[in-house]
C-alpha cells in the first residue's frame, strides 16, 4: 500500500458517495406524488408515466454521474486496503482509518464517530501517525 493509493481510493470513494447521493435526489423525483414545481397543471394519471419517464432518465443520469464505473473501481482496490487497515494493531487507530479511507469521511465526523472528547486533530494525529511510514 503507498500513500498516493490509499489517498486516490479516498478519491474514488468520495467521487461515489457524491455521485450517489446526486442520483438519490433524482431517484426521489421519480416517485409517485412527488413534486414538480415547473408550474404546469397535472392530471391524476401522471404518476405511472412520470415514473416511466423518470426511469430511463435516471438510467441515463446513472450514465453520466458514472456511478458503475466508480462503484467497480472502489470495489476493485477494496481488498487492498481493507487488508492493510486490518494489519493495524491499535483498535482505535483502525477505527480511524475505516472511517477515513473506507467511507471518506470529513474529518469532524470522524471524530465525532470516535466518541466524545476525542478532537478532529487527534484523530488526524491518528492517521497520520498510521500513514506516516507508507511509500
Amino acid at each position: 500500500m503507498t500513500r498516493a493509493a490509499l489517498e486516490d481510493y479516498i478519491r474514488l470513494v468520495t467521487e461515489l458517495n457524491e455521485a450517489r447521493a446526486a442520483y438519490h435526489e433524482e431517484e426521489l423525483k421519480a416517485l409517485p406524488g412527488a413534486q414538480n414545481l415547473d408550474g404546469m397543471p397535472r392530471s391524476a394519471g401522471g404518476a405511472v408515466r412520470k415514473v416511466e419517464e423518470y426511469g430511463i432518465s435516471l438510467a441515463e443520469y446513472a450514465e453520466i454521474l458514472g456511478l458503475r464505473r466508480l462503484e467497480r473501481a472502489v470495489e476493485q482496490r477494496k481488498p487492498e486496503v481493507v487488508t492493510w487497515i486490518a494489519g493495524r494493531r491499535n483498535a482505535a487507530t483502525r477505527k480511524v482509518l475505516k472511517l477515513r479511507v473506507l467511507d471518506a469521511l470529513p474529518w469532524k465526523l470522524v471524530a465525532a464517530r470516535c466518541g466524545a472528547g476525542v478532537s478532529e486533530d487527534a484523530v488526524r494525529m491518528q492517521y497520520a501517525r498510521a500513514v506516516g511510514n507508507l511509500p
